[in-house]
């Protein structure tokens, strides 16, 4: 989120998370219900969840499972690590950020 700009400046930030490709429905995360639009950057998934952008990456290998989802807008994140395959984070997630949003209001 760019707290660090000798490690990663906003600029370069700017660039990795700036959406180049539509995403089709048909993902995990594009059916969490507050899903609008969702687009493809460089290594990462940017979207819009019920008005908020959101910039996120997930994935697992066998035994393993990972997701982070980021509202640079309100300066938080979440970051899930799993031991574990698991579809717990296809609730977590949007769980998390249904509740950011009701924190908004």
């Amino acid at each position: 989120m760019a707290h660090f700009p000798e490690v990663l400046s906003a600029d370069f930030l700017a660039q990795l998370h700036e959406p180049i490709i539509a995403t089709p429905r048909g993902n995990y995360f594009n059916r969490w219900s507050g899903l609008k639009k969702a687009y493809y950057a460089t290594g990462w998934r940017v979207f819009d969840y019920n008005g908020q952008r959101v910039v996120h990456h997930g994935g697992g290998v066998r035994g393993y499972r990972s997701e982070m989802a980021f509202v640079p807008e309100a300066n938080i994140g979440l970051v899930l690590l799993f031991n574990a395959e698991s579809n717990l984070a296809n609730d977590i997630v949007p769980a998390f950020l249904d509740n950011l949003m009701d924190t908004a209001d």
